[in-house]
């Protein structure tokens, strides 16, 4: 298992800089612990508006606008990463996915990194997931653990208790 997992993350083409740690819990349970892009890398501040003469102009997205987009593209990679993962592991019934962001401090004490994301996947939730479904709703149903304010920014959370087991403490 140890190695078909790393074989599977390191062969995926993500689009954006996205790195990822894996643990074995046991042998129907891995744990991902993922490191993603920060939103100033992957949404766009602007985007071009055809103005009436033809031209283009760049024009400022709403911030709400861009942290939705955000959270979509972050909800959508972890769930990418566990669908690839189950479909290469018949054993794996469950995988768990830490996911943090590192964000500016706003105070000295304040972590770099910061988790956005804490979700256990069950293989039959995820088989059943379907295109037209509602990203969010179905994280919510699977027991996500989230902070998504009101304008559609991810908040911090605390990380997950199962990254506190004495072999993570690297990390």
């Amino acid at each position: 298992m140890d190695h078909t997992i790393a074989e599977v993350l390191t062969g995926l083409q993500m689009p954006f800089k996205t790195q990822c740690d894996y643990f074995l819990h046991e042998a129907d349970t891995v744990g991902l612990h993922v490191d993603l892009p920060e939103i100033e890398d992957v949404i766009p501040d602007t985007v071009k508006a055809i103005q009436k003469n033809g031209t283009t102009k760049d024009v400022r997205r709403d911030s709400s606008e861009r942290q939705a987009d955000y959270a979509q593209l972050v909800m959508g990679q972890c769930l990418f990463l566990v669908a690839e993962l189950f479909s290469y592991l018949p054993v794996t019934q469950q995988i768990k996915v830490a996911a943090y962001t590192q964000r500016p401090r706003i105070k000295e004490t304040d972590p770099v990194d910061s988790y956005v994301l804490d979700v256990a996947f069950d293989r039959e939730a995820v088989k059943s997931f379907g295109v037209d479904e509602n990203l969010k709703a179905f994280f919510v149903r699977q027991g996500a653990r989230f902070n998504q304010s009101a304008d559609g920014e991810l908040k911090r959370i605390e990380p997950p208790s199962w990254l506190q087991h004495e072999d993570y403490r690297h990390l």
